[in-house]
C-alpha cells in the first residue's frame, strides 16, 4: 500500500495504518532523535512525542511535502525541544549519557566502531544546537536545504552556511581526537 493510501486510511483512525506508514520512516526518525539529542534516553522520548504528535496532527499535514519529510521535521521539533530543556543543567556525565559500554570478548573492529561513534557523538555535541540539527536532517534524514530552511526558520543562504561551518567544524573536532 502507498503512503497516500495508508495516509487516508490513518487519518480515518486506522491505527494500523497510522503504525505500517510511520514504521516505514521510523528507522530514520530515531536517528534524528538520537544525533540531536545526543543520548539514547532522550531520543526515545523524542521519538515518543514525536509519533503521538505526529498521530495528533494527520489532519494537518497538507502534503506539500513527502510523509516522511514531514515525519522527520516532527521527530526534529521535539529533539530540540527536549535539548532546549535541559540545557540549565548541562553536566554531562558520559556514563549516564550511553558513552561508556561495557562489552565483553569483542573483537578490534567492534571496538573501533564504537569508538568512533563516540568519538562522532562527541563532535556533534560541540557544535551549536541549529547547526546540529541542519547537519543531521539533511545527513541523515535527506532533508534537502530548502526544506531544513523552512523547518529552521531561516533563509536558504543562512542554512546552507550552517551546514558548511558544521561540516568544517566536524573534520576538525574529529583530526584533533585521533
Amino acid at each position: 500500500m502507498s503512503d497516500v493510501e495508508l495516509l487516508s486510511k490513518a487519518r480515518e483512525g486506522d491505527q494500523r495504518a497510522f503504525a505500517e506508514l510511520v514504521t516505514r520512516y521510523q528507522h530514520i526518525a530515531w536517528s534524528v532523535c538520537l544525533r540531536i539529542t545526543e543520548n539514547q534516553y532522550d531520543a526515545e522520548d523524542a521519538l515518543q512525542i514525536a509519533l503521538a504528535s505526529t498521530w495528533q496532527n494527520l489532519s494537518r499535514f497538507r502534503g506539500e511535502s513527502k510523509f516522511g519529510t514531514w515525519f522527520y521535521r516532527i521527530a526534529s521539533n521535539s529533539a530540540m525541544a527536549i535539548v532546549r530543556k535541559r540545557r540549565p543543567e548541562q553536566s554531562i556525565d558520559e556514563e549516564e549519557n550511553g558513552y561508556v559500554i561495557e562489552l565483553e570478548d569483542t573483537t578490534a573492529v567492534f571496538e573501533d566502531r564504537i569508538a568512533d561513534q563516540d568519538r562522532l557523538a562527541y563532535a556533534l555535541q560541540q557544535l551549536p544546537d541549529e547547526a546540529r540539527e541542519a547537519l543531521v536532517l539533511a545527513e541523515v534524514a535527506g532533508l534537502t536545504y530548502a526544506e531544513i530552511a523552512v523547518h529552521q526558520n531561516s533563509s536558504l543562504s543562512a542554512v546552507k552556511v550552517r551546514i558548511h561551518r558544521a561540516k568544517k567544524k566536524l573534520i576538525e573536532i574529529l583530526q584533533s581526537t585521533t
